[in-house]
């Protein structure tokens, strides 16, 4: 870019590189605050100072860059690549159903699972009778490992530990500042509000950010706002 004289400025995630921090602790809020204070630097910088910003964040990144988009008005442009449109607990159960696709257990065990992670999930975001999800989580995820073949059941050499062990990482997983600030956040409300062109990208063979579970509900959030924007698909491309 500097070729084409366009200055860029890219940055280290906290707690890598350099950065100070640490980045599984920060939450959603604290992402977009880094790249507000990187705007603000710039825009009051008395050698490299500018006024106008063009924002690209891919993946995660690009929830966040949608999210400073739609509330500071120094960005004047939005890129975003492999970027998601539904909540994290909806991109988790798509990507533990399409795990289970394959499974020879009944699909009534699979999705009670499913909804008892979904549960587990809610209970920690709000903070409510976390107890009793991890509950429930774990009868549900005994009664789906007891229902296999007994050729794949007999090489788990402790089931009931298995659970616990699950139940527990699961737990942890999705009590992490940055998990739970993201679980049921939505980043198409975000681009709804969208006023500057915005350009989208994906990538044919990403199988984490799927062209069918985002590209169709970017489209309508970005005609929603009635913003100018372009959707363009790599097809070699995957997430990375």
């Amino acid at each position: 870019m500097a070729e084409e004289g366009i200055p860029s400025f890219r940055y280290d995630d906290r707690g890598v590189g350099e950065s100070t921090g640490n980045f599984g602790n920060t939450t959603l809020e604290d992402l977009a605050s880094d790249v507000e204070a990187i705007i603000s630097y710039f825009q009051n910088d008395p050698i490299n100072k500018f006024q106008r910003f063009a924002l690209l964040g891919h993946s995660q990144g690009g929830v966040v860059a949608g999210k400073v988009a739609a509330q500071n008005a120094a960005v004047n442009q939005l890129i975003l690549m492999g970027s998601t449109a539904p909540s994290l607990s909806e991109i988790l159960r798509y990507q533990v159903e399409f795990a289970y696709a394959a499974s020879p257990v009944e699909k009534s065990l699979v999705e009670k699972e499913i909804n008892a992670r979904e549960e587990l999930m809610k209970a920690i975001a709000y903070n409510n009778d976390i107890e009793a999800a991890k509950v429930g989580y774990n009868q549900a995820y005994s009664e789906l490992l007891n229902a296999l073949p007994d050729t794949q059941k007999n090489s788990i050499p402790d089931i009931s530990a298995m659970v616990n062990n699950q139940t527990e990482q699961l737990a942890q997983i999705y009590s992490s500042p940055q998990v739970k600030s993201l679980l049921f956040y939505v980043p198409t409300d975000d681009l709804e509000k969208i006023t500057v062109p915005t350009l989208v990208l994906f990538g044919g063979k990403d199988t984490q950010v799927t062209i069918t579970q985002n590209q169709a509900r970017i489209r309508k959030a970005l005609e929603i706002s009635g913003t100018e924007f372009e959707i363009k698909i790599f097809d070699d491309a995957n997430h990375l």
